[in-house]
């Protein structure tokens, strides 16, 4: 008798993983744990849709540029089932103080015509960032950046200069590469920052993990209605009262609603909170 994950239409499937930055590693075993799903690499220039350095600017928001680097890897393979991720990581949206770092993690089913996202959102990251001129001393940076655990790029500070040097890993090439590029600027300082790329952070490496395991966990639950992957939280619902002043507060988040990403079937969680913080309060928090 066939067990409930043989059962699944993705049982020992492979999934065209599309990426430029070697997160093969990060991604495959949730998948491959939940369903035996073997994910396969293709290797695509994902920079034409923006780089974390800047020098192409992402015209697209961060779920949709990762369906897009899916769906590019199908193109050129002609496979019908992928995934790829997007992340961003500065200031947070909520706590902006606080550097953030979200990774959105997608699959692309053509022959379905779904699409499953999931993201994870953590402040575990390390992103340093420092001006920096030929000969300085930059241990304290490193110290902050995790250096060389976690690796450097560095660029002209002003100007029209395009050159950015990636990757550097020993403090000798971040101090030539400053000095090459102090050369380039019009104020004759360098940029010394983190490299972001999957391959050269760790840190950002354990949120892609875990943003694979959420959507691996998301593919993995069916809609009770049609079957289809990719049952999950596609809304809340809000509105508590206040449990200081009773008073109606519309931030409060109430339940999570879940939903199909293939048909218009919608259910809603149970009840999360019977009342509101004060600090969710207009009242209580004007």
């Amino acid at each position: 008798m066939l067990n409930s994950a043989q059962q699944h239409p993705y049982f020992r499937k492979e999934i065209l993983l599309t990426t430029k930055h070697n997160k093969t590693p990060l991604i495959a075993p949730a998948f491959h744990n939940q369903l035996e799903i073997k994910v396969v690499e293709h290797f695509a220039d994902t920079d034409v849709l923006g780089t974390f350095s800047g020098e192409i600017e992402r015209t697209l928001p961060a779920g949709q540029s990762a369906i897009a680097k899916a769906k590019l890897g199908l193109q050129e393979t002609g496979r019908t089932l992928g995934m790829a991720s997007e992340g961003t990581i500065g200031a947070d949206a909520g706590i902006g103080f606080l550097n953030s770092d979200v990774e959105i993690l997608a699959l692309v089913d053509l022959e379905k015509g779904i699409e499953i996202l999931e993201r994870y959102r953590s402040f575990d990251i390390t992103a340093a960032k420092s001006i920096a001129s030929p000969g300085q001393n930059l241990e304290e940076f490193f110290r902050l950046a995790d250096f060389p655990n976690h690796r450097l790029i560095v660029r002209p500070s002003k100007g029209v200069s395009t050159k950015v040097l990636k990757g550097l890993a020993t403090a000798d090439a971040v101090f030539e590469a400053v000095n090459i590029c102090s050369t380039e600027s019009d104020d004759a300082l360098a940029i010394v920052e983190s490299d972001l790329r999957a391959m050269h952070s760790p840190s950002r490496q354990k949120n892609i993990a875990q943003a694979a395991s959420l959507l691996a966990a998301r593919v993995l639950s069916q809609c009770p209605d049609c079957k289809s992957p990719g049952w999950g939280k596609v809304d809340v619902e809000k509105g508590l009262n206040c449990s200081d002043c009773d008073t109606p507060s519309e931030f409060a988040v109430k339940r999570d609603i879940y939903g199909c990403v293939s048909c218009p079937h919608r259910e809603p969680g149970e009840q999360l909170a019977k009342f509101a913080s004060p600090a969710q309060c207009v009242i209580c928090n004007p």
